[in-house]
Formats: C-alpha cells, sequence, structure tokens
C-alpha cells in the first residue's frame, strides 16, 4: 500500500512537527488495514479510531524494525475493542514502520486518523 494520502510537510518541518494527521481507514465496513507508514523517526504515536451506532471491531496495531520485512510478518503491538464511542490511543515506541488494522469486524463504520510526532 502506498503513502498516497500523506499531506506532505517539508522534510524538515517532518523532524520538527512529526508526520500531519493520516487518515488510514475512512469509514470502512469490513476488516481492513491502512498504508504502511515509516515511523522511524517518530517516537509518540496517537491513533482516533471513531465508529458509528451500534458498530463494533477490534482495533490493532503492528509494526516492525525491518522495512524490507512483509506485512504478514509485522507484529502486533497494541489490541483493542471498539465500540460505537470510539478509541483514542497514544504510546510511545521506536520501530521503523507500522499500520493499523480493524478485524473482528461486527457492524458499522469505522474511521482511523494516527498522527506520529518527534
Amino acid at each position: 500500500m502506498g503513502l498516497g494520502n500523506i499531506p506532505s510537510y517539508s522534510p524538515a518541518e517532518s523532524l520538527l512537527y512529526g508526520l500531519p494527521a493520516i487518515t488510514s481507514l475512512n469509514g470502512t465496513e469490513a476488516n481492513a488495514s491502512g498504508s504502511t507508514v515509516r515511523v522511524g523517526p517518530y517516537k509518540r504515536h496517537g491513533y482516533q479510531v471513531s465508529g458509528s451506532a451500534g458498530s463494533s471491531c477490534a482495533f490493532r496495531v503492528y509494526a516492525s524494525n525491518d522495512p524490507n520485512q512483509s506485512r504478514e510478518d509485522y507484529q502486533q503491538i497494541a489490541a483493542y475493542a471498539v465500540d460505537g464511542s470510539g478509541l483514542m490511543y497514544s504510546d510511545e515506541w521506536c520501530f521503523d514502520s507500522a499500520y493499523a488494522a480493524i478485524t473482528d469486524y461486527g457492524g458499522g463504520s469505522f474511521t482511523v486518523i494516527e498522527k506520529h510526532s518527534p
């Protein structure tokens, strides 16, 4: 998956402010995963999961330190049950690449917005 939906900062701004907020999944109504994001320069990571009324799923984050590793070999570093009230998740970690996923889909629609900063 590409990084086509990521707004751009200059390289200097990205190191200073982090990546602009990324909508990695927008209104998904099935199990799905977002783009792989190179998060190596950043240590703070935040995810906002918004769900529609009556929705349910699991939100997961997968990461790897090997930029050449296939996504099937990434390791899960976070997993949360989510309903229509949504989820705010933030943590500090040091990995090269990561992606967010909606799994165990049980109905409704979900949007995931992520932010990575120094």
